[in-house]
């Protein structure tokens, strides 16, 4: 992943981080037909470590075996605790699955 910022849609889905470009999605909304996309970013969510930083900050931060491979920035203190449950949801449920098989 780049390392800048950017707006960028994001989306949990099967333990796995998806992240697509606003402008592709605003396209998508004018023309009002659904189509899979491929996300421009995506990160395992299996592994990670996902902490939220210290309040007034508005930052999650995932990182795995150590290392930063993602930091989410969003608009709320009330999105903040939606997203770190989605993502620390999405970690456990793939870990979860894992110690099935």
């Amino acid at each position: 992943m780049n390392c800048q910022w950017q707006s960028l849609l994001c989306r949990v889905e099967a333990g796995l981080l998806n992240m697509f470009g606003e402008e592709e999605e605003e396209e998508e909304q004018e023309e009002q037909v659904e189509v899979k996309r491929s996300p421009q970013y995506t990160v395992q969510l299996r592994g990670c470590e996902v902490t939220a930083d210290p309040a007034p900050s508005l930052r999650i931060t995932l990182s795995m075996l150590g290392d930063q491979v993602a930091v989410l920035e969003v608009s709320s203190p009330g999105e903040k605790q939606r997203w770190l449950k989605q993502l620390q949801d999405g970690a456990a449920v793939t870990q979860q699955l894992s110690a099935l098989r």
